[in-house]
This record gives C-alpha cells, sequence and structure tokens, in this order.
C-alpha cells in the first residue's frame, strides 16, 4: 500500500514538473518572440524617421525655393499658391504619423501619399515655369535649392526602400510561429505597418528635370 502511494506521489510530482517546465520553456520562446518582435519594431520606425527627415527638408527647402524665385515670377503668384498649399498638407499628413508614434498605418501613409502626389504635381509645374524664365539660371540662391531639393530627393527614395525591406522583415516575422501569438495577445505594442508604395517613387524619379 506504501509502496503504491508512493508511486502515485512520484508519479505526480514528476507531471507537475513536467507542466512547470513546459510553462518555462514556452514562457522563455514566447518571450525571446517578443524581444525579437520589439526590434523588428523599433527597426521600422527608425527606418520611418529617415523619411520623415527627408521629406520634412523637402518640405522646408520648397518654400524657400518659392521665396527666392517670386522675384522674377510676379505673374505667377497662382503658381507659388498651388505649390505652397500643396506643401502644408502635406506636411500636416506626415505630422500626423509622427502624432501617431511613428507607426505609419496604412490609412495615414495612403493619406500621406495622396498629399506628396499632389504636392509633386504641383512643383512639377513650378519646374516648367520656372524654365520660361532663363534670369533665375544666374540667381545662386535658386540653383543652390534646386540642387539641395534634388539631393533630399533621391535620399528620399533610398530610405523608402530601407523601409519598405524593415517593414517586408517585420510583417513576416510578425506572421511567423510562435512569434505571431505575441501580436495576438498585444496588437496595440505590435501593429501592422504599411509599405510606402511604389509608385510614389516612380513619381519622383519622373519628375521634370532644370539645369541651372
Amino acid at each position: 500500500m506504501f509502496i503504491k502511494e508512493y508511486d502515485m506521489l512520484t508519479f505526480l510530482i514528476v507531471v507537475v514538473c513536467g507542466f512547470l517546465g513546459l510553462i518555462v520553456v514556452l514562457a522563455l520562446v514566447l518571450l525571446g518572440a517578443y524581444n525579437g518582435l520589439v526590434a523588428l519594431r523599433e527597426q521600422v520606425k527608425s527606418a520611418f524617421s529617415s523619411i520623415d527627415v527627408a521629406l520634412r527638408q523637402r518640405f522646408d527647402m520648397i518654400p524657400q525655393l518659392v521665396d527666392a524665385a517670386k522675384g522674377a515670377m510676379k505673374f505667377e503668384k497662382d503658381t507659388f499658391k498651388e505649390v505652397v498649399e500643396a506643401r502644408n498638407a502635406a506636411k500636416a499628413a506626415l505630422d500626423q504619423i509622427s502624432q501617431n508614434g511613428g507607426v505609419a498605418t496604412e490609412e495615414l501613409l495612403a493619406n500621406l501619399q495622396a498629399k506628396t502626389k499632389a504636392l509633386d504635381s504641383a512643383f512639377a509645374g513650378m519646374k516648367v515655369t520656372l524654365e520660361a524664365y532663363p534670369d533665375l539660371k544666374s540667381v545662386e540662391t535658386v540653383k543652390q535649392l534646386q540642387d539641395g531639393i534634388q539631393s533630399v530627393e533621391n535620399k528620399i527614395a533610398f530610405s523608402r526602400n530601407h523601409y519598405n525591406q524593415t517593414v517586408s522583415d517585420y510583417q513576416t516575422k510578425r506572421s511567423q510561429f510562435p512569434t505571431v501569438i505575441v501580436p495576438t495577445i498585444l496588437p496595440a505594442q505590435f501593429p501592422t505597418f504599411a509599405y510606402y508604395q511604389d509608385s510614389e517613387k516612380e513619381a519622383i524619379q519622373t519628375r521634370p528635370q532644370i539645369n541651372f
């Protein structure tokens, strides 16, 4: 009788220890998945911050170019107004993402892309108008701003590619087992990030160029 009770107690101890061991292993696996996902999430935010910085540089330089060209283009007020209004709208869309903690959701990023596309269109029109004023070719400030904006646009294209790659890595890891358990439990901490669409990249690459 004693032996049977002893065997039963041993069996219960083994089962409990095995169960506790399983919980510990699962906890370690989930902890590793959590930490890995946090690292990837922060990489995505960091990658978007590079786009944020470059876009803000562009947003700051465009009004400077407008001011520099105004003196020689006195009859193009509508063109200037359209560019400035489009720039302000695009900046406001970027600010919304910043206010969301740098998380570029599908809705917020779609809004930013729509606003920057409108800015691209207005700015392209301004560039065409600039070509009608040969005297501007001798204005060093205008030339420097044109070159600076082009450089920033190239930086935006590069940053966009890097951002999309980090989003791909994050989304892949987020959907894999057992990592997928983490965002299922903590969806607010690990949201779905949107891709910066290639159509915007093409818009930047196909803008008309002006050589001063």
